[in-house]
């Protein structure tokens, strides 16, 4: 590629930005190489590329590696935040807990807020449906229950085994009766904890964590 060289310019000729360039004096001579720059091929958007400039307007993508790191931190927070809660010990929602939120005790809802997923047994959804008095009124435990992603433990046949021992053992000197059995026996065989008002009821069940909640 050619050039053009042209010697002994006054540097009061060259343009300002250039001049502020230079370290030289205002009466110094300097030499001027122009030379035409390579040129690449005109790229044209066309329609067997879609992406090519789709995201040109993005202001939020000026800085390119930013925006790429910041999406990897997101992603990172949200699977770190999955990986907490399956770190964070399981909890056994009780049936009292769920009534007393539905009775507008601002402690259960507080307590209950921070649970996400809620977990219940099958015998806590069925007391909760039983407690309603209508199709309207039945819409809304499944409703909540929908939104706080609860999962419904159902009854399997160790679950059952399990509660017929803390009858056995338990029901003439604790008063342990069918329903407690269930979710005792539901909580110990998930290895979660209780949540519970009724401490008297499962204290003498053996293997059983429980968060007692204070009305």
């Amino acid at each position: 590629m050619n050039a053009v060289v042209i010697e002994h310019v006054p540097v009061t000729d060259l343009p300002e930005k250039w001049r502020a360039k230079l370290a030289a004096a205002g009466n110094a001579m300097v030499t001027v190489r122009i030379e035409e720059e390579a040129q690449g091929p005109a790229v044209e958007e066309s329609a067997d590329d879609p992406l090519f400039g789709m995201w040109r307007d993005r202001e939020d993508m000026a800085d390119v590696d930013g925006y790429v790191r910041k999406l990897r931190a997101s992603r990172f927070q949200r699977r770190w935040h999955a990986a907490r809660r399956r770190l964070m010990p399981a909890l056994l929602i009780d049936s009292d807990v769920l009534v007393w939120l539905t009775r507008g005790h601002p402690g259960a809802a507080e307590r209950l807020r921070a649970i996400i997923p809620w977990r219940i047994s099958t015998v806590t959804y069925i007391e909760l449906a039983q407690g309603c008095r209508d199709k309207a009124e039945l819409a809304r435990p499944k409703k909540g229950l929908t939104a706080r992603r609860a999962e419904i433990v159902p009854i399997t046949p160790a679950i059952s085994e399990r509660a017929a021992t803390l009858v056995d053992s338990l029901a003439l000197s604790h008063g342990m009766r069918l329903a407690d059995a269930l979710i005792g026996a539901t909580a110990t065989g998930h290895q979660a904890t209780l949540l519970t008002a009724k401490l008297k009821h499962f204290s003498a069940v053996d293997g059983l964590d429980i968060e007692v909640f204070e009305p």
